[in-house]
């Protein structure tokens, strides 16, 4: 018999060319393996904590607090680079978008929110087969490519008529290595819950549901004209 041109004459000739295909498999998968370079992934934003603080001035606008953790899946010696976080809280085709600011250490003190900087966010290294964990600060980011430059600073008078429309608040974490990854999260809050805290404390520590049943958008279509001035 004939196997790819080659003749196999006896059984121990098919024994040899057997082995010799699982050992060419072999070698080809641990090529594909090494080629496959780094795989990051990312889990969360398991919680958000969203606070009004005083970004500009005096007035106070929405900043969020979110925990993340990423995951390098590549191969050995395939690290990558973490390039840019950024949070995005509202609907389809508009939404807050917050930008990465500081690494912090949050704790809850009573009814008091209390945060540390570890360290000013900056690019970290994931190196393969490993991970970070980053509980990152985000705060308001110029709007790109508008006149309205302010369109991500929003107070809480105005979050509250953002929300007023929806069951279920929208979050999305967006993330880019250097490595050329895109990576993208999507997560819901509860706007009861998020009314209950930041009404009665200030601040809200929110369970941030992958699940999107239910999801109703918000309308941010006229976000600019609910802005305070």
């Amino acid at each position: 018999m004939k196997f790819l041109g080659i003749e196999i004459e006896r059984k121990t000739d098919i024994l040899a060319m057997a082995a010799f295909l699982i050992s060419m498999g072999s070698i080809i998968g641990q090529i594909a393996l090494l080629l496959r370079g780094a795989e990051v992934a990312v889990d969360g934003p398991r919680q958000v904590i969203l606070l009004f603080e005083s970004t500009l001035g005096s007035r106070k606008y929405l900043n969020a607090i979110s925990t993340q953790i990423y995951v390098n899946n590549g191969s050995p010696s395939y690290d990558d680079i973490l390039k840019s976080e950024t949070l995005e809280i509202g609907g389809s085709e508009k939404q807050i978008e917050l930008e990465s600011q500081e690494l912090v250490d949050s704790t809850r003190e009573g009814d008091k929110l209390v945060y540390r900087t570890r360290k000013a966010w900056k690019p970290e290294k994931i190196k393969a087969g490993d991970f970070i964990s980053n509980e990152t600060l985000f705060v308001p980011y110029p709007t790109r490519g508008s006149k309205r430059r302010d369109a991500n600073y929003i107070d809480e008078t105005s979050f509250y008529r953002l929300i007023s429309a929806a069951d279920l608040v929208r979050v999305e974490l967006k993330a880019k290595t250097y490595g050329g990854q895109v990576l993208s999260s999507r997560c819901v809050l509860k706007k009861t819950d998020i009314m209950l805290g930041l009404r009665e404390k200030g601040w809200a520590s929110l369970r941030c549901d992958p699940k999107e049943s239910g999801l109703v958008t918000l309308a941010l279509e006229r976000v600019g004209s609910l802005f305070a001035k």
